[in-house]
């Protein structure tokens, strides 16, 4: 199976990343806008623990 990263933002747009690399250097370069992560989907459970955890830590760090 194709390993997919379906993330959707709060400008109603959904972007498919391959890996979980790529969705954080996304997600770090959208970090100064307002546009936000609001959904997440993967295909593999520990993707979605690890994508789960840095996108808590990003919007711990806007909060601040």
């Amino acid at each position: 199976m194709k390993q997919e990263i379906l993330i959707d933002f709060s400008n109603s747009e959904t972007v498919i990343f391959p890996t979980v690399s790529l969705a954080h250097s996304y997600l770090l370069a959208l970090l100064r806008s307002d546009v936000r992560a609001i959904g997440y989907r993967c295909n593999n459970a520990s993707d979605f623990e690890r994508l789960q955890d840095y996108i808590e830590g990003i919007n711990q760090s806007i909060k601040s």
